[in-house]
């Protein structure tokens, strides 16, 4: 069984790390995840995690004070993409943009990853979920 963890590790360019762990309270493990740089802070977005931790409908967002390492959950608005992992992100005039990747979602009656074919972003000002319209 693949383990994976709740921590930042801290690479300061002269060969040295410094891990930092978290409750799973306050972070949960997690992995297949996108990590955006925004102004002093690392935003955490997506997370395949453990199969009784997913959420469907919901996509996990941390974000992480580069100055002092503190972690806290984003609570966002508007119509999230769902339990995301394995996606692209990119940073763009404020707003975090994300496609590709796998989704956990019901089909058949059944929890399963899909593929996740729409484009949505995240404006950090709100913060709120946006779909793209084409």
């Amino acid at each position: 069984m693949s383990r994976f963890y709740n921590d930042v590790v801290v690479y300061d360019g002269q060969g040295n790390f410094q891990i930092y762990g978290y409750p799973t309270t306050v972070f949960p493990p997690t992995n297949f995840h996108t990590a955006t740089w925004v102004a002093g802070w690392i935003y955490i977005i997506g997370n395949l995690g453990y199969l009784g931790d997913r959420t469907i409908g919901e996509t996990p967002v941390y974000r992480l004070n580069c100055s002092t390492f503190a972690i806290e959950k984003v609570t966002t608005c508007g119509e999230a993409l769902g339990w995301i992992h394995k996606h692209r992100a990119v940073l763009s005039h404020g707003q975090i943009h994300i496609s590709g990747g796998k989704i956990w979602a019901i089909q058949q009656d059944k929890p399963t990853l899909v593929d996740h074919t729409e484009a949505y972003f995240l404006d950090l000002e709100q913060p709120c979920w946006h779909r793209v319209e084409t």
